[in-house]
């Protein structure tokens, strides 16, 4: 509970930094894209609901339409769209782009994983979230990429491989919820009813 009342304080504090970014200037992209990263991640965490989250659809919408030809802005924004608007045709079309203006980005390449997760395309997540690992092993949010790859796999139906992967993000970045619920689920759907249940209580 402490933790979680923590990183809702940073978040708070986080967005009215951004916000009063946004008021000195209001062509502020990367302002922009950061205000939409914020909401997702928040969001991805469980710490807000769509609706909340939807309230950076109209700067998201602004990123996308601006013409910029800042990569991580579009990664940024092209995610924002395809997870809190689902519009994942929109949101691919920004993250396509973003790989154009730097197709060795982690953060650019570990998104589009992401979106092909959403899309049930198992094969071509892992083949982006891959690349994240082999080009920034040391990445800060490499747990991201790593729970992705495990996504894919439980999406196939290989449980067993998805748990290699869930419990090594778990060491990367543990406090990333979808890893924990992901996780959750896998070990259940193994027959590994304590260790699910013992997750269950903790989180």
């Amino acid at each position: 509970m402490v933790y979680r009342q923590n990183s809702l304080a940073m978040l708070e504090e986080a967005l009215a930094l951004l916000g009063q970014a946004l008021e000195l200037d209001k062509s502020y992209i990367f302002a922009k894209a950061l205000t939409c990263s914020a909401h997702t991640g928040a969001l991805a965490a469980r710490w807000s609901t769509f609706e909340q989250a939807r309230a950076a659809m109209p700067l998201a919408r602004e990123v996308l339409d601006s013409g910029t030809d800042d990569p991580t802005a579009l990664a940024f924004a092209g995610h924002y769209i395809a997870y809190v608007g689902k519009d994942l045709q929109r949101g691919m079309t920004a993250l396509k782009q973003a790989k154009k203006l730097n197709p060795n980005s982690a953060v650019v390449l570990m998104l589009p994983g992401w979106l092909h997760n959403y899309a049930d395309e198992n094969e071509a997540a892992m083949r982006y979230l891959h690349r994240v690992q082999r080009i920034s092993p040391l990445h800060p949010q490499i747990g991201i990429a790593t729970c992705g790859l495990g996504h894919a796999l439980m999406q196939s139906g290989d449980l067993d491989g998805a748990v290699k992967y869930y419990e090594k993000a778990m060491t990367e970045y543990p406090e990333f919820a979808t890893t924990q619920l992901d996780l959750m689920g896998c070990y259940w759907g193994l027959g590994r009813k304590g260790e699910s249940t013992q997750m269950a209580e903790w989180y």
